[in-house]
């Protein structure tokens, strides 16, 4: 699948380490440099101490709680999903 080999790419979390949530997946579509673009995003969960290890086209990452996720995400539709999977993990794990 693409989202394990991709996820595997960009942060070094094999499929073995990553519990997706079922039925759960969002899709956003916009426009870069004149072309249509259309991307996936679904919930998982990291299972274990997981290590993370970014590709070189990433420079940083962190691990951020809802409230932050809110302060540092630019663009509405995106804070839309994080907003749905965050209700999803509070549904799912009754927190």
């Amino acid at each position: 699948k693409t989202l394990f080999r991709e996820t595997l790419e960009e942060t070094g979390i094999g499929p073995q380490q990553i519990k997706l949530y079922n039925n759960f997946v969002k899709e956003i579509q916009y426009e870069a440099w004149n072309k249509k673009k259309t991307v996936f995003y679904y919930l998982g969960e990291c299972m274990n101490d997981t290590k993370i290890v970014i590709s070189h086209e990433h420079s940083e990452y962190k691990w951020a709680n809802i409230s932050q996720v809110r302060q540092l995400v630019e663009f509405e539709s995106l804070i839309q999903i994080f907003n749905d999977a965050f209700e999803r993990i509070v549904m799912e794990k009754k927190l």
